[in-house]
């Protein structure tokens, strides 16, 4: 169920005909998911955070990132960045409330340069 407050929560009202101007007013709760990416024990900035749901965010000089604007659900958290794998590529996040320490591990990847060879 999603988490909605109403505003206001009731309204007095005489029964009668074509009553009109009965207003709700509807505020869906949004959540936040939040965490670090560190490298070697250090904050990772510039990594691209993604929560497969089309919200991104890029980590800070600290490597802390926040993603907002969550509604409850379930989330695949992804941090990507060029040349770098992470341990836990993925972490699926059940979203009810804000969390917090969603934290991943960077690793530079490995990889062979090839340049032409020419001989005389």
């Amino acid at each position: 169920m999603r988490r909605i407050l109403f505003a206001p929560l009731t309204a007095l009202v005489t029964v009668g005909p074509n009553k009109t101007g009965i207003n709700f007013i509807a505020t869906q709760f949004m959540y936040t998911v939040s965490g670090k990416i560190t490298l070697g024990g250090a904050g990772m900035e510039g990594v691209t955070v993604s929560d497969g749901a089309g919200h991104t965010t890029t980590t800070n000089s600290s490597g802390d990132y926040t993603l907002s604007g969550l509604i409850k659900g379930i989330y695949l958290i992804t941090p990507i960045m060029r040349h770098y794998g992470f341990m836990q590529a993925t972490s699926p996040v059940v979203v009810d409330s804000s969390k917090t320490g969603v934290d991943f591990t960077a690793i530079l990847l490995p990889y062979d340069v090839f340049l032409p060879l020419t001989v005389n």
